[in-house]
């Protein structure tokens, strides 16, 4: 199995998951599609508009008026038709590590330089843990073993 060093502690609420200096194997290698906001400003100008209805849902269901509910729904459901035109979806390679817990967990081993060069964004949806972030690859622990040898 393929191994990675961790260069940055991950330490949720609960203890230490990976620890920096420590090798951890990676579990699995898997290609899984990622959505990906193609325009952030945009996207979040829709997301706004959707967020601003909170208070008019509320109003709209203390009157339980039905027909103002479903004009309600169909406003909604266009932002969030038209939010969809600023997120792509991506294949990207995700690499499952075995924590310190004994859990696995996920990280995209795409840097975030190759998603902006292909897709022309990093952001995505949802959170998403970049593996260039908190490990480095035994190639590149190998080829800095190299050049300290060499220079």
């Amino acid at each position: 199995m393929m191994k990675v060093k961790c260069i940055k502690t991950i330490q949720p609420h609960c203890g230490i998951s990976f620890e920096k200096g420590k090798f951890y194997e990676i579990s699995e290698i898997k290609d899984v599609e990622y959505e990906m906001i193609s325009d952030v400003d945009k996207y979040f100008d829709v997301v706004r508009k959707i967020s601003s209805g909170l208070k008019e849902i509320r109003s709209i269901l203390d009157l339980g008026d039905s027909e103002k509910l479903r004009e309600f729904k169909e406003k909604e459901s266009l932002y969030l038709e038209d939010s969809r035109r600023y997120i792509l979806k991506a294949e990207l390679t995700r690499y499952s590590i075995i924590s310190e817990f004994g859990k696995p967990e996920n990280f995209c081993s795409v840097s975030r330089s190759q998603l902006m060069d292909k897709y022309g964004t990093s952001n995505f949806i949802l959170s998403v843990s970049m593996l260039e972030d908190y490990f480095e690859t035994m190639d590149s622990v190998r080829d800095k073993k190299i050049d300290r040898l060499l220079s």
